[in-house]
């Protein structure tokens, strides 16, 4: 072989390794979007699916009817709702923060957007719970109105986001109803 034909060989041997490290990373890449897409919609689906299994929207509904009948006989008093300081409600999300680039479109300023919105649900939640100033039932009611309201938009956008997370990842999404 002259040196031509070395010379050649060494650009073909070059171009087939920057196309195989190329074609790698495009997978890898696809790989980490796939599971940052994965896990949040999981978080976010265990959310759904805890509050609906354990009842909690109905719940609060029931308080606002038992304030509502000012029944004297068994009237509406705290504690409206209880929460365990110490929780992590978010460790998924807390973990790929810094990843949600990789989603591409829309899907960071979703996900971030109902991570926020959760997040003052919950902080609402703790304010029912501990600030004195809602121990009177009307101001509960309208704290626990409010916080219903944000409930119908988190579930609601939640369902949708999970259903477009896992599309990404072609996996189908988990039921809420069983």
């Amino acid at each position: 072989m002259n040196a031509s034909g070395y010379v050649l060989a060494a650009l073909f041997g070059a171009a087939a390794t920057g196309l195989f490290n190329l074609i790698l990373e495009l997978f890898k890449r696809r790989q980490d979007r796939r599971g940052v897409a994965s896990a949040i919609a999981g978080e976010i689906w265990g959310v759904l699916y805890s509050v609906k299994v354990r009842g909690l929207a109905e719940h609060f509904r029931k308080v606002i009817d038992w304030i509502d009948a000012n029944d004297p006989k068994n009237p509406a008093k705290p504690p409206w709702a209880h929460y365990n300081k110490d929780a992590d409600v978010a460790p998924t999300f807390k973990a790929y923060v810094d990843r949600l680039g990789q989603l591409g479109g829309a899907l960071p300023a979703r996900v971030s957007g109902w991570y926020t919105l959760f997040s003052a649900l919950r902080t609402q939640l703790i304010v029912l719970a501990t600030d004195p100033e809602y121990i009177e039932p009307a101001k509960a009611k309208v704290m626990i109105e409010r916080a219903l309201l944000m409930w119908d938009k988190l579930d609601a956008d939640g369902r949708e986001l999970v259903r477009d997370l896992l599309a990404l990842t072609d996996e189908e999404p988990p039921s809420l109803t069983e």
